[in-house]
């Protein structure tokens, strides 16, 4: 059904990740015919598009992706159908093990851990993958002025950096022209902006393979840095807090306690001193609390306003990481009433 003017935000979504998750497919189909011993992971919608994560035979470069757009545009062209089939596992295992698909086995022998019994297989023309759906009815659906690929990733397998690093080709697709054209806009725009390349341009701050994940900054930058805390601060005091600051190494005793160590210890950094184990903070909470159990309070003390401005420090897989967005050392302001 095309989106119309009587389509609720939320039913226009939906059936753009419908059209998002069918071009995924027709990438995927794309790179398997431009390189058929590749081996696939997974191809979801996402916001304003999609990706498909390769193993490929040799790395992509960016002059590949408007040879994989022209393949992709002959596949709509050629109008397949999406056909759904639903079969069980083991049949569906020996199909991919033909196909020398290990990535897709590994999902089906994942989902047969899981108890289930039957999945469901979508095909387009030659092209057959693991999928629950939905799709468009055909690729022809796709309007092939409509969607562009942008760029190439590194993305481990499953998430974890232990797996094999697969390439991921991102793409944007939307159901007219008009709509991707504003996008790639706006997109060359917050380009201009990017806060990584300003902070670079401004000598505000910079990251070092010595610590990834973990900015440096700059003088400047650290000029603006504590004018935004002066801030914090006078406006916390403002409404009663008391500032203090706890340890940035606290026992494995503390993270036990707190459920840190059996829930988060995949995050968090570990030392030994004295043949004892600590951790490094990820958060300021569990040594906020032993500040508040130090003595006895009255209820003339409450409300009690405790807030810290700490370091804290969290183990962001390598693939994650994304200028001050997404770090693995951080100043986490926090108030507890």
């Amino acid at each position: 059904m095309p989106l119309n003017k009587t389509n609720s935000p939320k039913e226009e979504l939906f059936k753009l990740s419908i059209l998002r998750h069918s071009t995924s497919h027709v990438l995927a189909a794309a790179v398997l015919e431009l390189f058929p011993k590749s081996a696939l992971g997974i191809g979801p919608a996402i916001a304003n598009g999609f990706y498909y994560d390769f193993a490929l035979p040799r790395p992509l470069t960016p002059e590949d992706l408007p040879k994989i757009e022209e393949k992709m545009r002959q596949i709509i062209r050629a109008n397949p159908k999406f056909e759904k089939k639903e079969i069980e596992i083991p049949a569906a295992i020996e199909i991919f093990q033909e196909k020398k698909q290990n990535y897709k086995i590994e999902l089906l022998q994942d989902l047969q851990k899981k108890g289930e019994k039957i999945i469901s297989l979508y095909q387009t023309g030659n092209f057959r993958d693991l999928c629950r759906g939905p799709h468009l009815k055909s690729a022809g659906k796709i309007n092939p002025k409509a969607f562009k690929l942008l760029k190439i990733a590194g993305a481990y397998w499953k998430g974890d950096e232990k797996n094999p690093m697969l390439q991921r080709v991102y793409g944007a697709a939307f159901n007219k022209p008009e709509s991707l054209k504003k996008y790639l806009a706006n997109l060359e725009e917050a380009a201009k902006r990017d806060h990584r390349k300003l902070g670079a341009a401004l000598d505000l701050f910079s990251f070092h393979p010595e610590a990834p994940g973990m900015p440096f900054w700059h003088p400047k930058g650290w000029v603006i840095f504590q004018e935004i805390l002066k801030f914090w601060r006078a406006e916390h005091l403002a409404q009663g807090y008391q500032e203090v600051s706890t340890p940035i190494i606290l026992a494995k005793k503390l993270w036990l306690t707190s459920g840190h160590w059996d829930h988060y210890k995949e995050n968090m950094y570990f030392t030994k001193i004295d043949k004892k184990e600590f951790a490094v903070k990820p958060m300021n909470c569990p040594g906020n609390l032993l500040i508040y159990q130090e003595k006895m309070h009255s209820y003339r003390d409450f409300p009690l306003k405790i807030s810290e401005v700490g370091t804290v420090h969290r183990h962001e897989r390598a693939g994650v990481l994304s200028g001050l967005f997404r770090v693995r050392e951080f100043t986490q302001d926090d108030a507890h009433i």
